[in-house]
């Protein structure tokens, strides 16, 4: 890291030096005033790129994630009409338009600058621009606020980091609520069948690289009302054991029970609870976001939260409460009703009795479903309980690829 350090002082050397002249061409006027800016964001695009590189540290030498050695970068003037969307605990969300696409930019808020949560922002955009699933949102660049601006009452800094991925206009929360009648809160069953198994589809690509989310909740589910996909965003909490980072789980509204007495509540500030770094939690991270996304259908199933009447400041003092905690499923429902068996089978109280991943629930729920393997050469389906796996070359020739498809099925019967 001496490196980039020795590198960061000259940069930034070089830069003070070329802003004094660049005043006093401005002062006399000159016609290099442009060529000196020109020169000026070039320096600045590097000392961006070497300070990213710095963040991400060892972990990008990681294989899987190689994807993340070429991150594009965008100039904040690049993007034009920013529109305030919302904002999180730690950032704030934008609409903003580039070469006439609109796309949604995530700014670090300038009180997380400089803390844990600035780490957390690099890793999150180290590993966002290695995902590729249509169940996952698509990341597009990351880049500094180089100019500070007002927009909506919001005050960008210079230095800000952002991130910019596609522009979704609806996440779970606002669709079921935007479809909810006096009669019935949640949706349709068939349609929150089709939205668990998409829902699965992303996580399962997530679970395959061992990577829990540990964030899962309906307001981090993206969706396109046009296509009526669903997209899994903020990875923020992602964990991978290769990093060694905090062990903090983030949304205790959908946690399950082994979170809240394992790690117990978040200190005074906001911060982890002490915990070992060597210790691998990937496991029960990753059960964690089966049961997480249990609940989630359930919401899909009949619009109630878990803690529904409880805001997230009073979840954060409470302690372990299972009847706040889970959606109830209401008796009339089947026990051989599928959707209930999904739902009870992933939030179950004990982990053991849970799915071990979102894998596992495509295999066991939604057989046939095609999964999307990381990398992207190879996919495998389950039909009943058989995997199967096709490499690329099938796919490119599509009357050939469903003829051996129909097979396949023909021949489990």
């Amino acid at each position: 890291m001496d490196l980039f350090e020795g590198l960061l002082d000259e940069l930034n050397s070089v830069l003070s030096k070329l802003e004094n002249f660049q005043h006093v061409l401005a002062e006399r006027e000159s016609d290099f005033v442009a060529d000196v800016e020109d020169i000026r964001k070039q320096l600045i695009t590097t000392r961006n790129k070497i300070e990213f590189r710095q963040r991400l540290g060892s972990g990008a030498s990681d294989s899987s994630l190689s994807a993340t050695n070429e991150v594009s970068a965008i100039w904040q003037s690049s993007l034009q009409h920013w529109t305030y969307v919302g904002k999180g605990a730690f950032s704030v969300v934008f609409s903003a338009y580039h070469n006439g696409t609109k796309l949604a930019v995530k700014i670090l808020q300038p009180t997380k600058c400089g803390s844990v949560h600035e780490d957390n922002f690099y890793k999150e955009v180290k590993l966002m621009s290695a995902l590729r699933h249509d169940n996952i949102v698509a990341f597009r660049y990351k880049g500094t606020i180089e100019n500070d601006e007002v927009i909506e009452n919001w005050h960008l800094c210079t230095g800000q980091l952002f991130l910019v991925m596609e522009y979704m206009q609806d996440n779970l929360t606002t669709y079921i609520k935007s479809r909810a009648t006096y009669e019935k809160q949640g949706l349709p069953d068939n349609l929150a069948w089709e939205f668990a198994a998409q829902m699965a589809r992303g996580l399962a690509y997530l679970h395959n690289m061992k990577i829990a989310h540990r964030d899962l909740k309906p307001d981090n589910i993206l969706m396109d009302r046009r296509s009526m996909r669903l997209k899994i965003s903020d990875f923020g909490e992602a964990y991978k054991k290769l990093d060694k980072e905090s062990s903090r789980y983030c949304c205790a509204r959908y946690a399950p029970p082994e979170i809240w007495e394992y790690f117990g509540k978040l200190s005074e500030d906001g911060e982890d609870p002490e915990c070992s770094k060597d210790e691998d939690f990937t496991d029960m991270f990753i059960r964690a976001d089966v049961y997480c996304y249990g609940n989630i259908v359930a919401f899909c199933a009949l619009g109630t939260k878990p803690w529904n009447s409880d805001t997230t400041e009073v979840i954060n003092e409470a302690e372990w409460d299972p009847d706040k905690a889970k959606i109830v499923l209401p008796q009339q429902r089947s026990e051989a009703d599928p959707l209930r068996q999904l739902i009870v089978h992933s939030y179950d109280e004990e982990p053991k009795h849970r799915p071990e991943n979102a894998t596992v629930i495509l295999q066991t729920y939604f057989s046939g479903e095609i999964i999307t393997l990381f990398p992207s050469n190879f996919l495998f389906f389950y039909i009943d309980t058989q995997l199967i796996i096709i490499s690329s070359y099938l796919i490119h020739n599509y009357s050939y690829f469903y003829s051996y498809f129909y097979y396949l099925k023909l021949s489990t019967l």
